[in-house]
Parts: structure tokens; sequence; C-alpha cells
């Protein structure tokens, strides 16, 4: 799109809908708004020494409850994910737009100064004060399969399964709609996001690698236009 923000060490953030060619002020509840990072057209967050958070493209920011007691060093996120990197060694994570987080990694050394999702897949990259590079989950690709559009929502048994370290998931929508496809652990924590996107009618497959994962019992659900599944799959290494 168009549309571009950045933060300021005011109470505001700056916004263009037409690529920098003019620009607005955003008012924030807070100051020291460094960190700026939008999801989609309408809902994004900001932050430094506290949480915005926006629903309607940044015409009006409130206060977002904060995973860190620390400075934010870089904000990044897709759909309902959102990841968090403070200004010390911990990346925070929430799944669904920041009403809970955990800790997803804590580097051994150094400070969080910017974290990045890639354009397309599930790979996430950060960078610390010391130069290290960390990086998270690896890139997908999720592929149309066959012409013919499907008569019902069907989610299929990856394969091959047991897997080492790949597998291949297909799945059937029978109308357009936005997919999410996660991974669990056996204790039901996420590991990983495989799909989370807006899909037309058909028929799709999705690769996912865990060479980052132990090997051991997972679980992956499907989500669209009120339909759920999930299946099991198992990793050994």
């Amino acid at each position: 799109g168009t549309n571009v923000w950045f933060g300021t060490n005011a109470n505001y953030i700056m916004y263009s809908s037409n690529m920098g060619a003019n620009w607005s002020q955003q008012t924030t509840t807070f100051t020291n708004q460094y960190a700026v990072w939008f999801n989609s057209a309408t809902v994004g967050l900001a932050g430094y020494n506290a949480l915005n958070v926006t629903t309607n493209g940044g015409a009006n920011w409130s206060a977002l409850t904060s995973p860190v007691t620390t400075n934010v060093g870089g904000i990044t996120g897709s759909g309902s994910d959102w990841w968090v990197a403070t200004q010390n060694t911990t990346i925070h994570y929430s799944s669904n737009n920041g009403a809970n987080w955990s800790t997803q990694y804590t580097a051994p050394d150094g400070v969080w100064y910017h974290i990045n999702k890639s354009r397309s897949g599930n790979t996430i990259w950060a960078v610390r004060n010391n130069g290290k590079i960390a990086r998270y989950g690896t890139a997908l690709s999720v592929t149309p399969i066959g012409t013919t559009t499907p008569t019902e929502f069907s989610l299929s048994q990856n394969y091959p399964n047991p897997f080492n370290p790949s597998t291949s998931i297909n799945f059937s929508i029978p109308k357009s709609g936005l997919v999410t496809m996660k991974v669990f652990d056996i204790l039901g924590k996420e590991v990983a996001t495989l799909v989370n996107g807006n899909y037309n009618a058909g028929s799709y497959t999705v690769d996912f690698n865990a060479s980052n994962l132990a090997s051991g019992v997972y679980f992956y659900r499907i989500e669209v236009n009120g339909f759920s599944e999930v299946k099991r799959m198992m990793l050994v290494k």
C-alpha cells in the first residue's frame, strides 16, 4: 500500500497516506513511540517505554498492557500474532492481538535493537547490539493444487508422517475466507503459524519444516469461516 508510519520522541506518530508526499500527526497516549508496526491497514502497535494499539489505521490509539518492564527495541507481527523485542535479552509473543503475552526467546547476551518478519512465510529475524542475529521459524509455501472447487471444508493428514524434518499438509475450502493454521506441542503451546491469510475457494498444500523443533507429538489446527479441525503428527529426528 501507500501508508507509512514512523515513531517520534513525542506523544504522536507521523503518518502519510501517499508514500511520504504529505504527513500528519496521530496522537498517542504515551511519549517515545519509536517502534511502529502494522499487521494490516487498520491494526498496529507502537511503543518504547509503553505500548499503544490502534484498530482504525492510527486515527485513535489506546494503551495496551505491555509484556515488558524495559524499553521496546522492535515490534513485528502478522494477523493476530505479535512479537515485541525488548532492549534486553527477551522477545515476547502474543497470539491474540496483545491480550496475553509469553516470553518466546531469551538471548544469551546482547540487547535487541530490531525485529522484522519476512514478507512471506513465517521467518522472523532479530538483531542485537553485539552484531548477533537470531532467526525464528522457516519460510513457508502455500501452493494451490487442482482446479476443482471443493464442496466442503477439509484438513488432510500430513504426509509423510512421521516426518523429519519436513512434511506437507493439504486443506480445502469451498469459499474464500481468512485461513489460519497453527502448530502446537503436546502441552498446547503454539510453536508455529503455517497459514495466516485470505485465500480463495480451492485446495492448497502447505509445507512445514520443523528443523528447529524437538522430536515429539505435535498438533496442527485449521480455522476458517467457522470451520475448525485438529490433527496429530509425529516428528522423529
